[in-house]
């Protein structure tokens, strides 16, 4: 255990807590014609020891697609899961480690369930979307390790993160750091994962 102990605190890699456990993330994309806003998706990742990073990751959002019927243009909501390498798309700015889930078996047939497009235009958007699943993944029970019940608490985190990696210059092309890895917060420790 002490040699265990030892070697984590002189690695050079970050600390990331041992776990079998898919990971709940909130992820923070930018929008490009919206500099100061982001566009809100959850990623589930399966464990690091997974075989590769495009495997290990699912995202879920809503997002608005261009259509046309009979000559008339339409931009509706639709709701999205689909497999990404989260090191490999250039716009999250950051993810928030949520908590573990434990009912993986429900977490598609919940996501799918959840409204898109409910309401007027205003009220709708890949942030309520992302708020209500929050709530309906915290009614079931299948969050782990984690608190997502006060969605207020957890968007302010996130928010908060991302003003301090500004700060810190992270996204700034002369940025010293890694920029192999998202940055990364685990909200379930209070601590930085991935700078």
């Amino acid at each position: 255990m002490f040699i265990k102990n030892l070697r984590r605190k002189w690695s050079s890699k970050p600390c990331v807590a041992s776990t079998a456990t898919p990971q709940l993330y909130l992820a923070f994309y930018a929008r490009l014609k919206y500099p100061n806003t982001y566009h809100y998706a959850l990623h589930i990742s399966s464990p690091e020891s997974a075989s590769s990073p495009a495997i290990r990751t699912m995202k879920y959002h809503c997002k608005n697609i261009i259509t046309v019927t009979d000559g008339t243009v339409s931009i509706p909501w639709v709701y999205e899961a689909v497999k990404i390498d989260p090191d490999s798309d250039p716009r999250i700015v950051v993810r928030i480690l949520l908590g573990g889930v434990s009912r993986i078996d429900l977490v598609d047939s919940l996501l799918e369930a959840v409204p898109v497009g409910q309401g007027s235009k205003e009220d709708f958007n890949c942030v309520s979307w992302v708020r209500d699943t929050l709530l309906r993944l915290n009614q079931v029970g299948v969050i782990s390790r984690g608190d997502i019940s006060d969605w207020d608490a957890v968007e302010r985190t996130g928010l908060d993160y991302v003003n301090e990696k500004k700060q810190q210059g992270r996204f700034e092309s002369g940025w010293k750091g890694d920029i192999s890895r998202v940055a990364t917060f685990d909200r379930t420790l209070g601590r930085e994962i991935y700078p």
